[in-house]
């Protein structure tokens, strides 16, 4: 008996932040790996005042499904995406109102080439490296926090997926001396670390800031504050380097296209061709 062939369903997902396409164009669409992933048989994007508009067409037995998992995996391409570039991204069903007119908005150009990148990496990540997934998920998330308390934990959150660790775990406070473990097995004597910068605490410290702003008993005093906003843009620089570093010598994907470089002057990763 053959198999029954599944429906196609189309509609518009928007991808929006400080960010820009020029044109128009259509991403390859592998078949799908598993036999319960949504099969992606079409995947258009054009700018918009906002970001993306992405026209999609998936293959599914029931539309409400193709939209779901078309959300979840371009959620993780988005995930992908945002720790590539460094620039914040959110997923929505609707088309978000643009930027204010008159506003001077600085936004990240990305070209086709590595939306097709990110759109590879994000389902062999899925398969092969979920963990690291997740990692890139709270990494996007703290870039798009306001709340500087929230920021600073989605970023502690990212660093505590490479080990891997459970919640109640982290709330132990087992992150910390794992990944300093970790560490110590890839680079040795935590002065060679090439992620930790001079401004940088040990794993321990950000641990214990982590756990004070989670489940800690210490109040919201501007004076806590003040050092928790000191800690966040080094914490930031070092999480995103050490990710780097991680992807580079921990996640091993089939049949590589590309490899990340890591500045040291600056933290930040490049995707090179």
């Amino acid at each position: 008996m053959e198999e029954e062939q599944q429906a196609a369903w189309s509609f518009d997902l928007f991808a929006y932040g400080p960010f820009a396409i020029q044109g128009r164009y259509s991403l390859d669409c592998p078949e799908p790996t598993t036999q319960d992933a949504p099969f992606f048989q079409s995947f258009d994007l054009k700018n918009s005042p906002h970001g993306a508009h992405i026209s999609l067409k998936v293959a599914a037995d029931t539309g409400y499904f193709a939209q779901q998992a078309a959300t979840v995996y371009l959620d993780r391409l988005l995930d992908v995406m945002s720790f590539y570039t460094n620039v914040y991204m959110q997923l929505s069903r609707a088309e978000p109102r643009p930027f204010a007119r008159g506003s001077n908005v600085t936004k990240r150009m990305i070209e086709q080439a590595e939306w097709q990148q990110a759109f590879r990496e994000a389902k062999q990540l899925d398969e092969h490296a979920p963990f690291f997934l997740r990692a890139l998920h709270w990494y996007r998330k703290a870039l798009g926090a306001e709340n500087p308390t929230e920021r600073y934990a989605s970023f502690w959150r990212a660093l505590c997926q490479l080990v891997p660790i459970t919640d109640l775990e982290q709330i132990q406070g087992l992150c910390a001396p794992r990944l300093t473990s970790h560490c110590e097995g890839l680079w040795g004597a935590q002065s060679s670390w090439p992620h930790m910068q001079h401004e940088t605490k040990p794993f321990s410290q950000l641990e214990e800031v982590y756990q004070d702003i989670t489940i800690g008993p210490t109040p919201m005093r501007p004076s806590f504050l003040k050092d928790l906003l000191e800690l966040l843009d080094p914490l930031h620089r070092m999480t995103h380097a050490m990710l780097v570093e991680w992807r580079n010598q921990r996640v091993d994907l089939p049949g590589e296209y590309h490899h990340t470089s890591l500045h040291l002057e600056t933290g930040w990763g490049d995707v090179l061709q």
